[in-house]
């Protein structure tokens, strides 16, 4: 399945699960320097909710800056909000969601603040940005970055593990859909959504 299958995968899945997806700007990208760059600029032209899957990420990071490689083969998703919303600790409840999703496929942990484990090798990473405007939270940014199919460079390969390195794995898009769809519900039950 083509990686431009993911806006109707989602839209279908959201649809089943009574959710409108002409709420949501979806996109499916070839290459992308950031998807969490790219739900920013979108934030501008005044969308308020944007979900992003890129095949390849040319610049994707996580926490501190630190690089993510995102080669295609994996799950490089952004998911973007922007409102007035209180203050909360939004890691915690993402990576638990994203960690409840891999949980069909492996047998994982989390490793706080924001990773997600298959034994000893890191299989997934979750980046959450926010904006304040006064005392609220005014943009919320969600990136995901799971190892799926994709090679592992040889920087990492000592610490870094993907699907495909225990299971069948099911598609990046299904995946992506699923994810999406489980973040979406996730947020609707902390009244974001």
């Amino acid at each position: 399945m083509s990686y431009l299958a993911f806006i109707q995968d989602l839209h279908t899945k959201m649809k089943s699960e009574g959710i409108d997806p002409i709420q949501w700007e979806i996109r499916s990208l070839p290459i992308v320097s950031s998807t969490q760059d790219y739900v920013k600029r979108f934030f501008r032209l005044e969308t308020d909710r944007v979900i992003v899957l890129s095949k390849v990420q040319e610049s994707g990071r996580g926490r501190n800056k630190n690089i993510w490689q995102s080669p295609d083969g994996g799950v490089w998703l952004s998911i973007g909000l922007k409102n007035k919303f209180d203050v909360v600790e939004l890691s915690t409840p993402v990576v638990e969601t994203v960690c409840s999703v891999l949980e069909k496929y492996v047998d994982c942990t989390i490793k706080q603040p924001n990773d997600i484990f298959v034994g000893d090798y890191k299989l997934a990473g979750i980046l959450v940005e926010t904006v304040m405007s006064g005392d609220k939270m005014s943009e919320i940014m969600i990136g995901i970055g799971i190892n799926v199919n994709n090679e592992i460079p040889d920087i990492v390969k000592d610490i870094a593990t993907r699907l495909s390195d225990h299971i069948s794995p099911p598609s990046v898009v299904s995946l992506a859909s699923e994810v999406s769809l489980a973040i979406i519900k996730m947020l609707t039950s902390l009244n974001f959504i």
